[in-house]
C-alpha cells in the first residue's frame, strides 16, 4: 500500500544477523530498545544483562508496552513454558544478548546504502551539540540516521546503528569513552567517512593519567576511517600540534586560529538566547554570518564543526548555514529560558547535564553574556566535576580565577570537591555551600533576586537537574 510504513527489522533479518532460534509467530519490528520503558508498539526489545540490572526481568513490561519481538539469552522462569508466552510475540533465543546487540549493529551497518556518508563525533566536550547540529543540517538534505540523546557508549552506539533507517543518506553518530580502548571498536563498527574531534579537555582522569593519554584515545576515532577519510579537528584545542597535526588522513580544522580551514571571527549577542556568528572559509574573500540559539564561543565552535562536516560530506553548505537558524540546543546543554520564582523573574542558563574543567569555564564565560539582556546579577550554581582523579581539588580551586575574571556576583556550590572552590572564592563573592545537590535549592532560594542570571552546571552524577526543577517549580 502506498505510504505504508516498512518494518525496520523482520524476523528473518534478525535470524540472519544473530543465528538465533525463533519461538512463536513470525513478527517484524519498527523500532528497537534495550530499556523496557522506551518500548513503543511493535518494537524489538533486547534483554541485556548489565552490572546494575538484567533486562530479562523487564520482559513483561516490554510486552505490556507492545513489543513484538523479544531477544533473550536464557528463558526466564515466567516464560519457560510455551503456554506462558503471549501468542502474538516472537521470542528469539541467542547465546549472549550483548554480543547479539553488536551482531545486529554490524548487520545494520552492512545493509545501509553504499552511497551513505557517515560521520563519527568524539571529544571531551561538545559531542552531543555538534552531533545534533550536524543532524539538523543534514535532515534538510536527505534522510539521516543519528544517535539519539547521548547514546555514545558500547551499548548506545550499536543501538543507534540498529535503529538506522535502511534508506538513510547520511549517518551521524556520537562516540564517547570512560576507559582506554573503547573508541577504536566503536569507530570500526560505525565505519565513518568523516571523523570529528570537537575538543580535548581534562576528563576521566580516574582512567587516564594525562591529557596526552586522553588525546591518544580520542584519536582512535580514525580507526574505522577508509584511507580517503577526512578528520575534522578543533585547531585551538590543547596538544593539537603535538598529537593531532600529523595524522595520515586528509585534515580540516576549525577555530580562532588564522590557520583554520573554517575560522571563527566574531560572536555577537542578539535577542534573548541567540547569537550571531561570523566565520570565514580559508581562501574565501568574504566572511559569512549565521544566527543560532545558544550562548558562548563553545556553541559557535560546535556549529563550525558541524558546518565543516557538511562541507566534507558534499552537502549544500549555503543551505546548511540557513538551516542553523532553526537549531535548538539539547535540554540541559545550554538552553536559555526565563523562569518565575515567587513572583521574581530570572534568566536560567541550564548547563546541568555534565561538566569538566573546560566545559565549566565555557559555561562561566557564557554566563557573563547574560546581563547584557536585562541587567541583573550573575549567579553560578555548581556541582562537583567528577572523575578528575588526584588533581580534582586543584581543578575545582582553579575555577575561582574564572569567577573573578567574569566578576560573577554569587556562587552556590554542592559536593565535597566544590568545597575547595567555595573556600578559594574572593571575599566579595556571595557564597553558599552544601554537601548534597538535593539540599542546594532550599539553601539558596531566599537569596535569589529579581533579574538574576543563573547558570547551573555539574557532572551528571551530581544531579544538578534537581536545582533546575526547583527553580522552574517542577
Amino acid at each position: 500500500m502506498l505510504g505504508e510504513k516498512l518494518p525496520l527489522w523482520t524476523q528473518e533479518d534478525i535470524i540472519k544477523a544473530t543465528q538465533g532460534e525463533a519461538f512463536g509467530p513470525s513478527r517484524s519490528a519498527y523500532g528497537c530498545a534495550i530499556d523496557s520503558r522506551e518500548i513503543s508498539p511493535d518494537d524489538m526489545f533486547i534483554a541485556i544483562r548489565g552490572g546494575a540490572t538484567d533486562g530479562h526481568h523487564y520482559i513483561k513490561e516490554a510486552i505490556g508496552r507492545g513489543a513484538s519481538i523479544i531477544l533473550i539469552d536464557h528463558w526466564p522462569s515466567d516464560f519457560l513454558s510455551p503456554l506462558n508466552r503471549p501468542s502474538d510475540v516472537s521470542f528469539i533465543l541467542v547465546k549472549d544478548t550483548f554480543e547479539t546487540l553488536w551482531s545486529l549493529a554490524r548487520y545494520a551497518r552492512a545493509r545501509l546504502s553504499p552511497s551513505i556518508k557517515i560521520t563519527a563525533i568524539t571529544g571531551s566536550v561538545g559531542k552531543t551539540t555538534t552531533k545534533k547540529a550536524l543532524a539538523h543540517i543534514l535532515e534538510e538534505q536527505g534522510c539521516v540516521a543519528a544517535s539519539a540523546k547521548s547514546l555514545n557508549t558500547k551499548l548506545g552506539v550499536p543501538l543507534s546503528l540498529i535503529r538506522s533507517p535502511k534508506n538513510a543518506k547520511y549517518g551521524v553518530f556520537e562516540v564517547g569513552m570512560s576507559q582506554k580502548g573503547e573508541i577504536a571498536p566503536l569507530s570500526e563498527l560505525i565505519k565513518p567517512h568523516v571523523a570529528i574531534i570537537t575538543m580535548l579537555a581534562p576528563a576521566h582522569f580516574e582512567a587516564f593519567s594525562s591529557l596526552s593519554e586522553i588525546a591518544q584515545e580520542k584519536l582512535n576515532i580514525v580507526k574505522g576511517l577508509p584511507s580517503e577519510g577526512i578528520v575534522i579537528l578543533n585547531h585551538d584545542m590543547p596538544l593539537y600540534k603535538e598529537i593531532f597535526s600529523d595524522i595520515p588522513y586528509q585534515k580540516m580544522t576549525f577555530g580562532r586560529s588564522e590557520d583554520s580551514d573554517l575560522r571563527l571571527l566574531n560572536i555577537k549577542l542578539l535577542e534573548f538566547g541567540f547569537m550571531e556568528v561570523t566565520a570565514q572559509f580559508k581562501g574565501e574573500i568574504s566572511p559569512f554570518t549565521y544566527v543560532i540559539e545558544g550562548i558562548g564561543e563553545h556553541f559557535a565552535f560546535n556549529t563550525l564543526g558541524a558546518l565543516l562536516a557538511a562541507y566534507a560530506l558534499g552537502a549544500n553548505v549555503e543551505k546548511a548555514i540557513q538551516t542553523l537558524k532553526t537549531f535548538t540546543p539539547e535540554i540541559r546543554r545550554g538552553k536559555c529560558q526565563v523562569v518565575l520564582l515567587d513572583g521574581k523573574e530570572m534568566v536560567l542558563l541550564d548547563e546541568s547535564y555534565n561538566a569538566n574543567p573546560t566545559s565549566m569555564r565555557a559555561a562561566l564565560s557564557a554566563l557573563s553574556f547574560l546581563p547584557k539582556w536585562k541587567g541583573g546579577r550573575m549567579v553560578a550554581v555548581l556541582g562537583d566535576m567528577l572523575e578528575l582523579g588526584e588533581q580534582s581539588a586543584k581543578f575545582h580551586q582553579e575555577l575561582s580565577q574564572e569567577i573573578k575574571k567574569h566578576h560573577i556576583h554569587a556562587v552556590y556550590t554542592c559536593g565535597p570537591m566544590m568545597e575547595h572552590l567555595h573556600k578559594a572564592l574572593p571575599k566579595e563573592t556571595q557564597k553558599i555551600h552544601v554537601d548534597q545537590s538535593q539540599d542546594l535549592f532550599k539553601a539558596v532560594k531566599t537569596f535569589l533576586q529579581e533579574k538574576d542570571n543563573i547558570m547551573v552546571k555539574g557532572s551528571l552524577g551530581m544531579k544538578m537537574d534537581k536545582f533546575v526543577k526547583g527553580l522552574k517549580g517542577e
